[in-house]
Parts: C-alpha cells; sequence; structure tokens
C-alpha cells in the first residue's frame, strides 16, 4: 500500500491541481492507514489529506486520522451529523444514489 501511495505521491507531489491527498475511498482505518497517512505526511506536509469516513453504516465509525473527512451520501441529515466533526467534511458522491434511481439522467 505504501509503496502505491509513494508512486501516486512523487508524481503529483509538484502538481498544482494537488490540492488534497486522498488516502483512500470506501475502506476501513486501519493501522495500515496510519502509515500512509504518516507517509503522505512525511514526504508533502504542505497538503491536507482526506479519507473516505463513511464505513457502512456510521459517519466516522472507523476512526480515520485524516484532515479532512469525507462522508458519503450524508442524505439531507449529513449537515447534521457534521457540524459535531472536529474536522472539515467534506460531502462525496451525495446524489448519486438519488439521480440514478430517480432515472434523471
Amino acid at each position: 500500500m505504501i509503496a502505491a501511495n509513494a508512486g501516486n505521491l512523487a508524481a503529483g507531489k509538484n502538481h498544482p491541481c494537488v490540492i488534497i491527498w486522498s488516502l483512500g475511498n470506501e475502506s476501513y482505518w486501519s493501522p495500515q492507514w496510519e502509515k500512509v497517512l504518516a507517509f503522505v505526511k512525511q514526504n508533502d506536509p504542505s497538503r491536507p489529506t482526506s479519507f473516505h469516513d463513511q464505513c457502512w453504516g456510521g459517519f466516522n465509525n472507523g476512526g480515520s486520522k485524516a484532515d479532512i473527512a469525507n462522508y458519503h451520501y450524508p442524505g439531507i441529515n449529513g449537515p447534521a451529523a457534521a457540524a459535531v466533526s472536529n474536522r472539515p467534511v467534506l460531502f462525496g458522491e451525495y446524489v448519486h444514489w438519488h439521480v440514478t434511481t430517480a432515472g434523471n439522467w
């Protein structure tokens, strides 16, 4: 996991369009992700990190330590759930389920 992230970090570190390093998507926070976070912070402390924090049933129930939480499919109560976070929160894939099931494409 570190080797794959090392290649991505090296390729994008000096690119001006990279503003946030996303550590992972739809994965559960674990000691391995702690290592990835430490590696990224050591090699590029200038950019914040994010991690998809909704682990199948709850917001940040995996205990992510990334700088920015990424909450998928927050629904109408998403802002209230995110308001208690001590970190910035991004809403990802917000209307994906609603749009595709309503046939609005």
